[in-house]
């Protein structure tokens, strides 16, 4: 086992990495991604990737990387605090993953893994490795809702209840008012990466999020990360952008990738100044037939489930999220501040601050 904790040092996993993750059909845990999140988000002295050999070979990696929080260091996965995305570990097989279990156990530190999914072989074999070893919690990760792609485009648009066909046809109708409507799924060469993102920072902010301070365009944390991944998708051909225009004027836009035979969303925003037409909900329905109409397998929204995304399906991907205090020195400090953190939460949230 060894562990890489300077960023010029990850570049050598990335090899072994490349060839583990062609087995976990996840962008979300690919290299492309994960170094991205190390540059974006971490200091030098923060990361800290395991991964597990065997003679010589790398079989397993935990992209993790060092978290103070709550007056205490922890190890998380690599760009899942900002992101809020699902994460996971890479691994050959089961042996591989329960040996990179046991190394992790023996760093002594806390350990929060967030939205692993429900019903992977890393929760099963997390509540083996550490269940004797240290105090844990599995608390709920939410869900990402998806669309199976399992018919033609003109089947599945009828299955849709006919009160969101007729809302959809009537937010059609409201922005053709207005000029000239396209939709556009945009295979983004790199060259084009920079001018079509800021397009996207731009209008994501021009709603809520640009008022409170939660847009891209706010974010440099996030934009930086953006801007880094995407760059690397389009090298690699597998960056989408997605836009509504009314007369050539871009008022919504879509961040998402096409890989492992998948459509995933990333960020999708519009500017509010149009929100009678629903230009958000006209681009994903767009992006949707063109996840049909190429044959991909499925169609994925990342993020945190909504309401308003289930207007085309009630399938949900459920996540957990391992919380686990080893019987360290380091561990139980970890579980007594948290611990301390998380009732003074709940008072305030029950009671208020007194003032």
């Amino acid at each position: 086992m060894r562990i890489v904790k300077k960023l010029r040092e990850l570049e050598e996993l990335k090899d072994s990495w490349l060839e583990l993750e062609t087995n976990m059909n996840n962008p979300l845990i690919g290299w492309d991604w994960m170094s991205s999140c190390a540059r974006a988000f971490c200091r030098e002295e923060e990361l800290f990737v395991l991964a597990e050999e065997d003679d010589g070979v790398i079989t397993a990696i935990a992209p993790l990387f060092i978290h103070e929080e709550n007056g205490f260091r922890k190890l998380e996965i690599l760009g899942t605090p900002a992101l809020g995305e699902p994460g996971g570990l890479l691994y050959k097989d089961r042996e591989a993953l329960q040996k990179l279990l046991q190394s992790l156990l023996k760093q002594g530190l806390p350990i929060s893994l967030r939205r692993l999914p429900k019903e992977s072989e890393e929760l099963s074999l997390i509540q083996q490795v550490f269940h004797y070893h240290s105090l844990h919690s599995l608390r709920e990760g939410g869900g990402c809702p998806w669309i199976p792609v399992d018919s033609d485009w003109e089947t599945f648009e009828q299955s849709l209840s006919s009160r969101r066909k007729s809302d959809m046809r009537r937010a059609r109708r409201r922005a053709e008012k207005l000029g000239v409507v396209a939709i556009r799924i945009h295979d983004v060469a790199e060259k084009d990466v920079e001018p079509l993102l800021e397009d996207v920072f731009r209008v994501e902010a021009a709603n809520w999020k640009g008022r409170n301070g939660s847009s891209l365009l706010h974010r440099r944390d996030l934009a930086r990360f953006y801007m880094i991944y995407s760059q690397k998708a389009a090298r690699k051909g597998t960056l989408r952008v997605g836009t509504l225009t009314i007369d050539n004027t871009v008022i919504a836009v879509l961040l998402g990738l096409r890989e492992a035979q998948r459509f995933w969303v990333f960020k999708i925003g519009y500017d509010e100044e149009y929100a009678r037409c629903s230009p958000g909900v006209l681009l994903m329905h767009g992006a949707i037939e063109y996840a049909f109409k190429e044959k991909l397998s499925s169609f994925e929204f990342l993020g945190w489930d909504a309401k308003w995304m289930h207007v085309w399906t009630d399938k949900v991907r459920r996540y957990k999220s391992p919380l686990i205090y080893p019987f360290s020195a380091r561990g139980l400090k970890g579980f007594a501040l948290d611990s301390a953190y998380y009732i003074k939460n709940k008072i305030l949230a029950e009671y208020g601050n007194g003032n």
